[in-house]
């Protein structure tokens, strides 16, 4: 939203109850415990198709996290992750490279595929 040149990336509107509503995209912290947010990592790569990319996954797993949401808030945009829960996702990827559990895909030539996404692939030993 553009006013008077300035942009804003979040609007916040009070009501005559104190509650606030938020509006645009946030990234929030998540409340899931350290293990509870590895098995549910591990479940959705688990649970993907032998070729996924990376986006949809981060869907998913965003789709099973608690959100750590501020008391009397409304949010109207969507919820993302902090880069530290990124961060985990991709060691946690790494880890799965490393166990020889995926590789990434390389290939370009793919029908439906985005030049600009990652790709996995998952390796059936």
């Amino acid at each position: 939203m553009k006013l008077a040149g300035l942009k804003f990336k979040k609007i916040i509107i009070y009501d005559m109850n104190m509650s606030k509503t938020i509006m645009g995209d946030q990234f929030l912290p998540i409340t899931n415990t350290t293990e509870d947010f590895q098995r549910i990592i591990l479940s959705e790569i688990e649970g993907s198709e032998n070729h996924f990319d990376f986006n949809g996954l981060i869907a998913r797993i965003r789709s099973k996290c608690e959100f750590k949401k501020e008391i009397n808030t409304t949010y109207t945009g969507s919820l993302d992750f902090l880069g530290t829960e990124l961060d985990f996702i991709n060691k946690m990827i790494w880890e799965q490279i490393w166990n020889k559990k995926l590789m990434i895909d390389f290939t370009l030539n793919r029908p439906h595929r985005n030049p600009e996404m990652f790709y996995f692939i998952k390796i059936n030993c």
